[in-house]
């Protein structure tokens, strides 16, 4: 049976500040390191500047959100196939390197990550296979993306979610 993000956790004793920079260094990693510029005009392009705005001050004023935040990002990647050992590794680098102090990066990878969980960019996405006329076989797949409106009510739903107490 493998261990679970808690079981790493608690094996490891890792600390907030090294839970919040793991999510930096992981979707570093999964991202190619791409810059909080970039991660931002996505985001403000989805779902509004303001409704960023808002949604990083939340983060930044709320040292036990931000903390959520981090491990909703972490726990759901680490439950998708092939990713636990990129989040092991985040979580080792981020407990060997001193940590960044600027709450607002760490913040801003959070939101990133709430927004590849809450939509992957893709509200749905269909592959049929269909026979064409001389026999053969072929597949066919649609994507509608999500609405730009949508997606940053969508992370601050899996935030409130992340909020609610446990059964």
């Amino acid at each position: 049976m493998s261990q679970t993000l808690a079981d790493v956790l608690n094996a490891r004793d890792v600390d907030r500040d090294s839970v919040h920079q793991a999510v930096r260094y992981y979707l570093g990693e999964r991202l190619d390191d791409r810059t909080p510029d970039e991660m931002r005009a996505e985001l403000a392009q989805h779902g509004g500047e303001e409704s960023v705005t808002n949604i990083l001050r939340q983060l930044t004023g709320s040292e036990a959100l931000l903390d959520r935040a981090s491990l909703m990002v972490l726990a759901s990647s680490y439950a998708e196939p092939g990713e636990q050992d990129r989040v092991v590794a985040a979580l080792d680098q981020a407990k060997a390197k001193l940590p960044v102090i600027e709450v607002g990066m760490i913040a801003l990878a959070c939101v990133y990550g709430m927004y590849l969980i809450a939509t992957g960019g893709i509200r749905k996405s269909e592959t049929i296979v269909v026979r064409k006329p001389n026999g053969a076989f072929e597949e066919r797949s649609t994507v509608e993306y999500t609405e730009p409106g949508n997606i940053i009510g969508a992370i601050l739903e899996l935030l409130q979610r992340s909020n609610d107490p446990a059964p």
